[in-house]
């Protein structure tokens, strides 16, 4: 197949997920710069392979809690998703949930709220008002708006998400509504 082929780049790209598991992340890091060399010279720099192979190296930093390296990346990836796909498309859900995930373990709760509203709006657009994806994102939405102080959307995004997880006929998640049995004046959730 030779050096630079295409299923070569894949090979070392899905071997990186093998080493993450292993928690082996210098091999993991160095396995997914060579998926990253050969999809520059095959397809440039601005390839939806190559934003996928920026969020595994987003995926590897996470996983050491080294944010922002992760962040760094995941931005990466998601200059490049958008360039590929455009901003409306479904795909981008996820990798903003990952940058909304690691905002808020940064404390950056004002960021963390505004990834997970685009990939809520993504799910939305994209699904029925029923799916798992957008109650999963409402739910995550509450928790951020809840730390941020802002109670009445927190309320708002964690009872929707919990009328869609009944509408699918799913058990109640005590987790839904936890944070909001616990709310009372004197409490901060900043």
């Amino acid at each position: 197949l030779g050096s630079y082929h295409p299923e070569i780049a894949k090979t070392y790209y899905n071997l990186t997920m093998v080493y993450i598991k292993q928690g082996l992340f210098e091999e993991a890091l160095d396995s997914i710069g060579n998926a990253v060399s050969i999809y520059m010279r095959l397809y440039g720099p601005n390839h939806p392979s190559l934003g996928m192979a920026y969020q595994r190296y987003g995926y590897i930093y996470e996983k050491q809690s080294k944010y922002k390296k992760a962040l760094e990346y995941y931005n990466l990836a998601a200059g490049i998703l958008i360039k590929s796909y455009g901003e409306k498309d479904v795909r981008l859900a996820p990798l903003f949930q990952k940058i909304s995930s690691i905002s808020e373990k940064q404390s950056r709760y004002h960021d963390a709220a505004h990834y997970e509203h685009k990939a809520c709006n993504l799910y939305t657009e994209n699904y029925t008002n029923d799916g798992y994806e957008v109650a999963s994102s409402l739910n995550k939405l509450g928790i951020v708006y809840l730390k941020q102080g802002r109670k009445l959307e927190a309320a708002k995004s964690l009872l929707k998400s919990n009328e869609i997880n009944v509408q699918r006929n799913r058990e109640k998640r005590n987790v839904i509504l936890a944070p909001l049995y616990n709310m009372s004046p004197n409490k901060s959730y900043t």
